[in-house]
């Protein structure tokens, strides 16, 4: 009897020890942080921060001395990034960064190069007290804010033991006529090693205090051409100044001057320097429109100009440069003349042309001038020139791949006997332009020729192709699929994977591919339904090598499959081991 109520008393007391064990670990923050470590998701102010994972020149400037993307796709992320922050501390203050970067740790990145634009002091400050210091930080983070204009942020990072940084910085400093901030690295990290291409980037920054700076220093070092850049800009100042130096040029100063129509300039460049000029200068200024500079140069040098003037003076619309050229010069022109201007809806151009010259134009005119989407271009063409190629079908599908509605009707009702191919709508599909899809469709042979839409999938077309499915019978190449995971589109994988993934086997590369650019939804899909294709290994490298240590962590964890492919260095070392053992 004793023995059996101390076996109803015992899960007694461990669940009052249980109850009186609980304050302690909800109270006690560290370990706290220890179970909410094996919970997965994100806190709720945080749901908005995964979608600037996609944000990948920022992760670039981190990871190499410059960004690979373009300047204009660079601000484009910056501005992003800095939406969605300055809301988040407007609200939560910074006290909650270190916790943002505990559980995105992608977002480590993404703050730093943020603060480093913007010059956010105060998140630099907490960044260096609480999130393991500015000297921690990865990457050219100096190059960055070098590239910024941001002197105030370079002398920071110098300050707090921030070592990324290379000539490249110079280089930013130099083109940003920066010079305190070239000061400030030439005395800072003697190291560096000034050369042609500093000065180049001087040159072309245009500022006379930096160019000094280098030359009194004897950091200067001359390329034979380095007289182009300035004399190319209009930089009468700093022209003179190099002239004295007896820094070299070529004949591209004077054209570039007088492609950019700085005449004050080559007027002091031909009685000055003996360089000389090519035909080039001619045909350069009168394509950008300069009719006094083609008319200084006509009287006054002798290289004289070639087809190629009055060809660029009417593909940009100046009528009156043409005109001059006609009366004035015997080069002439060819049918890009009325190509081009065609192409750029320049009507009255090519009306002028029409009259007044014999070149006349190809059949590629009426292409261009639908491809621009030019309709009353294309009418004028199609009644008054049949070399224009108005009633061919390479016009009809440069409008479709450029949207051109208007265009389109216009020339399926001029032909109405038209029956298209299906290969017409590859286009339009993939550019994602639905309505320009619906209308061609209707004037597709109605037989059943299977439509490639690799393209639509490869550049994450959905909406169409989800159109497209039921009224047409669709193939799609396994790159293409692989492509669209390397770009994130992570709806065509999942269309492509419900109608046609059960036939086709994607290779490596499906995994590796989003794993190295940095889609987790991808990532996480791909191992939960084709958890047989790929190598996880080979693609815990090749995000671990791009800086996405929580993919690589997730794909680390991954049993590997029997099979790998070939590239798998890993699985191959092993299976030399075990061949080895046999």
């Amino acid at each position: 009897m004793g023995n059996k109520a101390s076996r109803t008393r015992a899960p007694v007391r461990a669940a009052t020890s249980a109850v009186n064990v609980a304050p302690h670990v909800l109270f006690n923050p560290h370990l706290m942080h220890v179970v909410a470590s094996f919970q997965d998701g994100i806190y709720p102010d945080m749901a908005t921060f995964p979608a600037l994972r996609k944000l990948h020149s920022l992760k670039q400037l981190v990871l190499h001395q410059t960004s690979r993307a373009t300047r204009d796709q660079f601000l484009h992320d910056v501005q992003v990034a800095h939406n969605v922050l300055t809301s988040w501390y407007a609200v939560e203050g910074l006290d909650r960064i270190e916790v943002l970067c505990r559980c995105l740790p992608f977002m480590r990145d993404v703050i730093v190069v943020h603060a480093v634009c913007t010059a956010n002091m105060d998140v630099l400050d907490h960044l260096h007290a609480a999130v393991g210091g500015i000297r921690s930080f990865r990457g050219y983070l100096i190059n960055l804010a070098a590239q910024e204009n941001r002197l105030d942020v370079v002398a920071y990072l110098h300050n707090h033991g921030h070592m990324g940084y290379s000539i490249h910085a110079v280089f930013h400093a130099c083109f940003n006529a920066n010079l305190p901030m070239v000061q400030f690295l030439y005395v800072q990290y003697p190291q560096l090693e000034f050369s042609v291409d500093t000065t180049l980037w001087a040159l072309f920054g245009g500022a006379m205090p930096v160019v000094r700076f280098l030359v009194d220093n004897h950091l200067a070092a001359w390329s034979p051409n380095a007289l182009d850049i300035p004399a190319g800009r209009g930089n009468l100042a700093l022209v003179e100044y190099l002239h004295v130096l007896g820094v070299g040029a070529t004949t591209a100063a004077i054209n570039y001057a007088a492609s950019n129509g700085h005449l004050t300039m080559v007027q002091w460049l031909h009685v000055h320097r003996t360089d000389g000029a090519t035909t080039a200068a001619m045909d350069m200024s009168a394509r950008h429109g300069h009719l006094d500079m083609v008319q200084w140069l006509h009287w006054h040098r002798e290289e004289g100009c070639t087809t190629a003037a009055m060809d660029g003076a009417a593909a940009n619309g100046y009528l009156d440069v043409v005109q001059w050229l006609h009366a004035f010069r015997r080069e002439g022109c060819t049918t890009m003349a009325m190509n081009d201007a065609a192409g750029g809806g320049h009507l009255e151009v090519v009306q002028w042309l029409h009259v007044h010259r014999n070149e006349g134009c190809s059949g590629h005119a009426a292409t261009l001038a639908a491809e621009h989407g030019h309709l009353h271009v294309l009418v004028w063409l199609h009644r008054e020139r049949r070399d224009a190629g108005g009633c061919d079908h390479s016009a009809l599908l440069a409008a479709a791949e450029n949207n051109h509605l208007h265009v389109v009707h216009w020339l399926v009702r001029e032909h109405r006997r038209w029956r298209l191919s299906v290969d017409v709508l590859r286009g339009p599909a993939a550019e994602g332009h639905l309505d320009m899809v619906q209308l061609l469709h209707r004037y597709c042979s109605r037989h059943h020729a299977p439509l490639d839409v690799s393209w639509a999938v490869q550049t994450g077309q959905l909406h169409v192709l989800q159109w497209l499915r039921p009224r047409r019978k669709l193939t799609c190449s396994t790159f293409a699929v692989e492509t669209a995971a390397l770009d994130g589109h992570l709806g065509s994988v999942k269309w492509w994977h419900q109608h046609m993934g059960h036939t086709q086997t994607l290779s490596d590369n499906i995994l590796r591919w989003p794993a190295q650019a940095g889609h987790m939804d991808i990532v996480k899909w791909l191992l939960s339904h084709r958890p047989h294709e790929g190598c996880p290994h080979v693609a815990a490298i090749a995000a671990a090598d791009n800086g996405h240590d929580d993919i690589a962590d997730i794909l680390r964890a991954v049993k590997r499959p029997a099979a790998c492919g070939a590239d798998c260095r890993d699985c191959a070392q092993s299976r030399r081991r075990r061949e080895a053992a046999r």
